[in-house]
C-alpha cells in the first residue's frame, strides 16, 4: 500500500493541518487531524475537479472534535466515535469545526464490502473501540520505520473494528492487505509529500528532480504513473501543487485572525493579488469573504 503524508502549519495563527493517505488498489483510507481550522468540502466540490476514487462509497469516522456529513438533504452531526456511511465526492460533503481527528475510507463495492450505503446511515464506535481505532490512527501517522513497517497490520485492525461496529466491511488478515509498492512509487510519493509540506518555500519539479535524483521528464512520468495507479488528487506535479495549495488556503483563511497577505505567504503564493487570483480560478469566495461563505453553510 502506498503512503502518501503531507501537512500544513500556521505557526503563528496555531493552526496545523495533517494528512495521510494509505492508497490500496481497491480503497484509501484518510486520516487527517486539523487544529484551528474550519473546512467545509461544500465550498471546494464540485467546483474544483477531482480525478481521484470518485463516486465511492465513503466511511467517516469521528475520532475526535466535531463532524457534520450531509448528503442529498440528509444531515449528520457525528461527536466523537460516531460514523456515518455516504457517497464519496459527488454528493457526500464533509464539514469539521475548528479541531478535528478523523479517519475516512472509501472503498469500491466488492472490494471491502458489498454493501452500498443507503441514506447516510449512521453509528457510534463503543469506547473501548474508540480508544483502540485513535491509537491505530495515531500509529498509522507516526512516520517512524517500525510503523511503516506494520501498516498492513494496522489497517486489518482498522477494518476489523470498525466491522464489530456493524460496518459492511469483510474480515481481513494482515496477509490479506498486502500490496506491494513499487519502490520508485514510494520513493515518489515521499518526495510529494516533502515538498507540499513546504509550500511557503514554493517547491517546484526542480526540487522534485534534485531529492529524488533523477530528470524533470523522468520525474514527471513516476508522478503521472502514481497519480493514476493510486487515484491521487492531480494529473501532475503542477495540479497537485496548485490544488492543495487553494485547498490550504481555503483552511487557513478560515481562522479568525488571518489575513489575505499572512496566508498567500503560508502557501508560496508572491502576492495577495496571485492568492486571489488563484481562489478566483478554483471558484471559490475572496479571501476576505471565505468565514462568511463558511458561516452560510453552516
Amino acid at each position: 500500500m502506498l503512503r502518501f503524508a503531507r501537512s500544513f502549519a500556521v505557526p503563528s495563527l496555531d493552526l496545523a493541518y495533517q494528512s495521510l493517505d494509505i492508497a490500496h488498489g481497491d480503497f484509501r483510507i484518510r486520516v487527517e487531524r486539523c487544529r484551528g481550522i474550519v473546512f467545509d468540502e461544500a465550498l471546494v466540490y464540485p467546483a474544483t475537479p477531482w480525478s481521484g476514487y470518485g463516486d465511492r462509497p465513503r466511511v467517516d469516522v469521528v475520532l475526535d472534535g466535531r463532524v457534520r456529513d450531509s448528503e442529498n438533504g440528509q444531515v449528520r452531526w457525528l461527536e466523537a466515535g460516531g460514523f456515518a456511511v455516504g457517497r464519496a465526492l459527488d454528493s457526500l460533503y464533509a464539514r469539521n469545526d475548528a479541531d478535528s481527528f478523523v479517519l475516512a475510507i472509501e472503498y469500491q463495492l466488492g472490494s471491502l464490502g458489498t454493501s452500498a450505503p443507503v441514506g447516510l446511515p449512521t453509528g457510534a464506535l463503543s469506547p473501548g473501540d474508540l480508544a483502540r481505532l485513535r491509537d491505530r490512527a495515531d500509529q498509522l501517522l507516526s512516520p517512524a520505520p517500525e510503523r511503516l513497517a506494520a501498516t498492513p497490520s494496522l489497517v486489518a485492525d482498522v477494518l476489523s473494528c470498525l466491522r464489530s461496529a456493524g460496518l459492511p466491511f469483510d474480515a481481513f488478515r494482515a496477509r490479506d492487505l498486502v500490496a506491494p509498492v513499487p519502490a520508485p512509487f514510494q520513493r515518489v510519493a515521499d518526495a510529494l509529500g516533502q515538498a507540499l509540506s513546504t509550500l511557503e518555500e514554493q517547491p517546484g519539479t526542480d526540487r522534485l528532480a534534485l531529492a529524488l535524483d533523477l530528470s524533470r521528464r523522468r520525474v514527471a512520468d513516476l508522478v503521472s504513473a502514481v497519480v493514476t495507479r493510486y487515484g491521487l488528487n492531480g494529473q501532475d506535479w503542477r495540479t497537485m501543487r496548485d490544488r492543495f495549495r487553494t485547498f490550504t488556503a481555503l483552511m487557513a483563511a478560515s481562522h479568525p485572525r488571518a489575513t489575505t497577505e499572512l496566508v498567500a505567504r503560508a502557501v508560496g503564493y508572491g502576492s495577495p493579488n496571485a492568492l486571489c487570483h488563484a481562489f478566483r480560478a478554483a471558484g471559490f469566495p475572496s479571501p476576505g469573504n471565505v468565514r462568511a461563505a463558511l458561516a452560510r453553510l453552516s
